[in-house]
């Protein structure tokens, strides 16, 4: 998660915190219990990840 912004992901896509995606991500113990997505978030990640790859092959596209 070091190469994208994390924050960015998570506000845009999901209209959460960072803090929120990376509890998730790194499954971590929130209220006593493992942190993840549901099935509905694993979509929206996936969709997130397609289209930040969609931006940064335009970008490559782009470069002559």
């Amino acid at each position: 998660m070091d190469i994208i912004n994390i924050s960015c992901i998570a506000e845009k896509y999901f209209g959460r915190s960072r803090s929120w995606l990376s509890q998730r991500v790194n499954s971590c113990i929130v209220n006593g219990k493992k942190a993840s997505f549901t099935d509905n978030e694993i979509q929206t990640l996936k969709h997130a990840l397609n289209d930040i790859a969609n931006i940064i092959n335009s970008c490559l596209a782009s470069i002559s």
